[in-house]
């Protein structure tokens, strides 16, 4: 520790700031944030509050930059506190959004969004739109990260409007894609498309090629899921062409697998098989159960459509044994993933006479039966054999004829419910 007559203090101090400034400014953090701290201390004790405020914040960023966000965001607060005693509402309302983005590297993200809903209550009165554009845009991923859709969706199409008029395109471009995701997750898909399409025209002016990639995958996706599957492959081939030049695994992976779909949805089986047995090997390289169940559930389609019946339900069956310990990327899509392999999966033992009652209890949490139609009516006919063995025949018969109704009503009892998978999480494009 350095140490000083009284009189030379507040010299030393001076001295001491500058130069852990200058050391911040050549990226040398270690050094920067000894002298910082020391200033700070000598600054502290002549209760000089203006002096102590700046070395906080400047302290907050060094500790970041040395990856030591807790003692960041400690500094932060003493100057965020400093910041409110002095009335100086600018400062306050950046060290809210410094201290928003610590407690999102941690994921408290209701500690988050406190601080940027202060910041812009604060923006809004001092004005700057850039800012209020900033905060609005923050706290739709926030929002979202929570799940909670609606807010999130409020704060992004509020951010949007501000974002045009400011002609932020790169912001924009983000916005529109973080609306389509939500919309998409929630299963609006033709608004979902409308956004990406918008998404897609933007990033291909602005030559991101990354950001411009996810757009093509999801817009296929999107297409996909509406019957579109000529365009979808058209998009998914673009996408995966991308992916493969970035050197995007997980993105080569996941175009590989919609494309199979999508290819498999038009007939295009040998096709189909290909690009799904390259994603799954791809997804099993990685480790990742999700994504695997996917491949196999599109594999178990298309084997079957070329007459390889065994190996089909095979596939279903390993599909659905990842279910339990899948760590998906979001509720929305593995419960579309779980419904597609019950449905898949119940067609094939429906169709061989097979048992499906393991399979009732597999239906995804807030799900129903009637989303998986042939599984649906299959319980009615049993249902209505249960009360038959309780002499209760107009019950029993009015079960069966429904139970029966509804299986005639699928057509053929073959496997068709592809899965679709998307590439990241709205949240996972940072903030």
């Amino acid at each position: 520790m350095i140490t000083t007559d009284a009189g030379d203090k507040e010299g030393l101090a001076g001295s001491l700031y500058n130069l852990g400034e200058v050391l911040d400014g050549l990226g040398e953090y270690e050094g920067a944030k000894v002298r910082l701290i020391e200033a700070h201390r000598l600054f502290n004790e002549m209760d000089d509050g203006v002096q102590t405020v700046g070395i906080s914040s400047s302290l907050g960023g060094v500790f970041r930059e040395l990856g030591d966000f807790k003692s960041a965001g400690r500094y932060l607060e003493f100057a965020l506190l400093l910041y409110r005693e002095l009335g100086d509402r600018e400062s306050v309302v950046g060290t809210l959004f410094e201290l928003a983005s610590i407690h999102h590297l941690f994921g408290e993200f209701e500690g988050a969004g406190v601080c940027l809903v202060e910041a812009l209550d604060l923006r809004r009165g001092l004005g700057g739109r850039e800012g209020m554009a900033r905060a609005l845009h923050l706290l739709g991923i926030v929002r979202d990260l929570l799940g909670e859709r609606e807010k999130a969706v409020s704060r992004f199409e509020e951010a949007l409007v501000v974002e045009r008029d400011l002609g932020d395109r790169d912001a924009v471009a983000d916005t529109l894609y973080r609306l389509g995701r939500l919309h998409d997750g929630s299963g609006d898909y033709e608004r979902a498309g409308v956004f990406y399409e918008e998404t897609l025209a933007l990033f291909r002016e602005l030559g991101e090629a990354a950001p411009m990639a996810d757009a093509l995958n999801d817009l296929g996706v999107v297409l996909g899921r509406m019957g579109e599957l000529e365009e979808a492959g058209r998009l998914l081939v673009e996408a995966l062409d991308v992916y493969v030049e970035l050197d995007d695994v997980e993105g080569v992976a996941s175009a590989r697998c919609n494309l199979g779909a999508a290819r498999g949805g038009l007939g295009e089986l040998e096709g189909a098989a290909g690009v799904l047995e390259e994603a799954l090997e791809l997804n099993r390289g990685r480790g990742d159960d999700y994504r695997v169940a996917v491949s196999l559930n599109n594999l178990g389609i298309v084997n079957w459509e070329r007459g390889e019946c065994g190996e089909a339900e095979a596939y279903f069956e390993k599909s659905l044994g990842l279910v339990g310990d899948l760590k998906p990327l979001g509720e929305s899509l593995r419960r579309e993933l779980v419904v597609s392999m019950l449905d898949n999966l119940t067609r094939v033992r429906f169709g061989s006479n097979g048992l499906v009652d393991d399979l009732f209890g597999r239906v995804p949490g807030g799900g129903s039966l009637e989303e998986i139609g042939i599984l649906e009516g299959w319980k009615s006919m049993l249902d209505g054999h249960s009360m038959a063995s309780r002499g209760r025949w107009e019950e029993a018969w009015e079960l069966v004829e429904r139970g029966e109704r509804m299986v005639e009503g699928l057509g053929v009892l073959r496997p068709s419910r592809y899965a679709w998978q998307g590439v990241r999480l709205v949240g996972d494009r940072g903030g």
